[in-house]
């Protein structure tokens, strides 16, 4: 069966996503993301060179990326965040609050 490199699989990817679990804590978040990469291989890639792996994503200027977020927009949400790029990061930040009508926390991606 024929299976296309890693790269050429990797380099089609769209969409990445990062949020808050639900059910989950009512409370603020802030997450710092260096870069996000993937790799074949099932060791850490922290130790894999750069030929087992490929980077979806840096936040050094290299690459410019959109990125947007999205707060519980159902039954009256009220959780909010928002990304931004500064310092070589990507910031991903905000709070997850009850939803009203639900009585319990809502989210964020």
């Amino acid at each position: 069966t024929w299976c296309p490199s890693l790269s050429t699989q990797l380099g089609k990817v769209t969409n990445i996503g990062v949020g808050t679990a639900f059910p989950g804590p009512a409370a603020k978040f802030h997450v710092e993301i260096s870069s996000l990469s993937a790799s074949a291989q099932m060791s850490s890639l922290a130790t894999s060179s750069s030929e087992d792996g490929i980077d979806l994503a840096t936040f050094d200027g290299k690459t410019a990326h959109k990125w947007k977020t999205e707060s519980d927009p159902v039954m009256g949400g009220q959780s909010d965040s928002k990304f931004e790029v500064k310092d070589g990061y990507g910031e991903y930040s905000g709070t997850c609050r009850i939803v009203p009508k639900l009585k319990a926390p809502g989210f964020t991606i």
